[in-house]
C-alpha cells in the first residue's frame, strides 16, 4: 500500500514537464512549419526523443525518395546490379527511407528484430540507390546499408549493398556477425 503515493507523483512531475516543454516553444514559428509538424507527429516525436533523451540508444533520420523498382541498375562493378540484389517490389513509388544508427554494437538478427518492434522493413537495393541519388554523399557520415537485399552468392560468403562512409557511393560488403557503432541502417516503414 506504500506505492500509492507514488503514481501520482510521478504523473504530476511528468505534468509539469510537459508545461515546461509547452512553454519552452519558440513563438516565431512559421505557421506552413508548424503545420508541416502537427501533419507528421512521428518526425516531432522523434526530434523531441533525440532532442531530449540523446541516450537512448537510437537515432534516425528521414528521407523521401522516388523509387523505380523496375529499373535495371547497374552501378560501381559489374557485380553490383538488379539482378544479384533482385526486388519483389513493382512499379515507382514515393516512399520515406529512414536511417536508423544504433548508438551500439548491434547483430543482424537483432537490427531485424529492432524494425519489427518499429514496424519498419530493411530498405532494399534500389531503395538505397534512389536515396544516394536524391543525396549524394549521404554515406559520408557513416556507411549506410541495406539489410533488405541480400546477394546469396551460394558457395561464398553472402553480401550486402552499402553506401560507403568514403563517399564513393555504393559498395558491397559482408554482413558483419555484429556492426560496429559506426554503420547506420536504411529502413522503411511497412
Amino acid at each position: 500500500m506504500k506505492n500509492h503515493g507514488t503514481t501520482p507523483q510521478i504523473t504530476g512531475i511528468y505534468a509539469e514537464f510537459q508545461a515546461a516543454v509547452i512553454k519552452a516553444l519558440p513563438r516565431d514559428i512559421d505557421q506552413d512549419v508548424a503545420l508541416g509538424w502537427t501533419k507528421n507527429g512521428e518526425a516531432l516525436a522523434r526530434v523531441l526523443r533525440e532532442a531530449l533523451a540523446p541516450n537512448s540508444g537510437l537515432t534516425t533520420n528521414t528521407y523521401p525518395i522516388a523509387v523505380d523498382y523496375e529499373k535495371n541498375i547497374s552501378t560501381g562493378g559489374k557485380d553490383v546490379n538488379s539482378e544479384n540484389f533482385p526486388t519483389n517490389q513493382k512499379g515507382v513509388a514515393n516512399i520515406i527511407v529512414e536511417l536508423i544508427h544504433f548508438n551500439y554494437e548491434i547483430s543482424t538478427e537483432n537490427v531485424l528484430k529492432e524494425f519489427s518492434k518499429m514496424s519498419y522493413r530493411p530498405a532494399e537495393f534500389h531503395e538505397l540507390i534512389a536515396l544516394d541519388k536524391k543525396y549524394p554523399r549521404i554515406g559520408c557520415r557513416f556507411p549506410v546499408v541495406a539489410l533488405g537485399s541480400i546477394w546469396d552468392r551460394k558457395r561464398y560468403c553472402d553480401l550486402v549493398p552499402c553506401l560507403n562512409k568514403a563517399g564513393v557511393g555504393l559498395d558491397i560488403i559482408y554482413p558483419h556477425k555484429n556492426w560496429e557503432v559506426i554503420y547506420c541502417f536504411a529502413a522503411v516503414r511497412k
